[in-house]
């Protein structure tokens, strides 16, 4: 029994399958900005981003969600939040001014 890709919804290692449109949409990305990142030489390209998946046969990449959503939480996880400051230090005048 043939499955076409677009039928495929079993998991690699429990993790489910999507393809670039979903991924482009998941991530707020570019086509460019995609393949920048998975391009070595570019300005913009990042071993740690997850590699494709193609099934025999198939000129079509699939990738991980699983994996993806584990680059976007280390991403997320090394961020530097701002510090919150009073009104006072951000130039905002008091009521009790006016």
């Amino acid at each position: 029994m043939t499955q076409t890709i677009q039928q495929l919804t079993h998991a690699v290692r429990g993790a489910q399958l999507i393809r670039k449109k979903r991924l482009l949409e998941k991530l707020q990305f570019s086509k460019s900005s995609l393949h920048a990142k998975m391009t070595e030489g570019s300005l913009y390209y990042d071993s740690t981003f997850p590699r494709p998946i193609y099934f025999p046969h198939s000129r079509i990449p699939l990738w991980s969600e699983e994996e993806i959503d584990a680059w976007i939480n280390q991403y997320a996880s090394q961020r530097k939040l701002p510090i919150a400051c009073d009104s006072a230090s951000r130039g905002v005048a008091s009521s009790e001014a006016a």
